[in-house]
């Protein structure tokens, strides 16, 4: 009888950590190609309004910059938009982005420097986010930063709704054996 419990012990053990292992390589795998999806589907949309923006950026038309933040923002994953002068300081920026974001991010200031698009993750109170800016140009210098944000909350969630099923399915397999 002990050897039968301890039988049945050791198989659940190795069915748990088989479990685990691909639970979290599926995890894994989805994170990965839910973030490549939105760097590809963030870099394109940068791309598409930077040709809308620039050239009202140069000819200094704030009143058609802030319509073209305003039309695109708070859509659907697309949190908002900011643009950049050339001394890191606000021109326009959708209404409520939170604060942490938009004001001073460094990395901003690198891409301009760089003159180089750049995205990068932040976390702001409970959501997440992902950043992407891209340089405007006049002639060939750097002139201000196009920044598109967006939301990344749902990797996480997804993420979560990926370990709630695979220790929901274990269990019910630990149950049935």
């Amino acid at each position: 009888m002990k050897q039968l419990f301890i039988t049945v012990l050791s198989v659940v053990a190795i069915s748990i950590l088989i479990a685990v292992f691909f639970a979290f390589r599926q995890a894994e795998q989805e994170r990965t190609r839910l973030v490549s999806d939105l760097e590809l589907r963030t870099r394109l949309l940068s791309e598409s309004l930077q040709e809308s923006v620039e050239p009202n950026y140069i000819i200094n038309a704030q009143k058609t910059l802030q319509k073209t933040v305003d039309k695109f923002s708070d859509r659907e994953r697309l949190a908002g938009i900011v643009i950049y002068d050339n001394k890191n300081a606000i021109v326009v920026s959708s209404q409520n982005l939170p604060k942490e974001l938009i004001e001073n991010p460094d990395f901003v200031a690198n891409a301009m420097d760089a003159d180089k698009e750049a995205g990068t993750f932040a976390k702001s109170e409970d959501a997440n986010f992902y950043l992407f800016v891209n340089p405007i140009h006049q002639e060939r210098s750097v002139v201000g930063a196009l920044l598109v944000i967006q939301k990344a909350q749902y990797i996480d969630d997804r993420i979560s709704e990926i370990w709630t099923n695979n220790v929901f399915r274990l269990l019910v397999q630990a149950l049935a054996f």
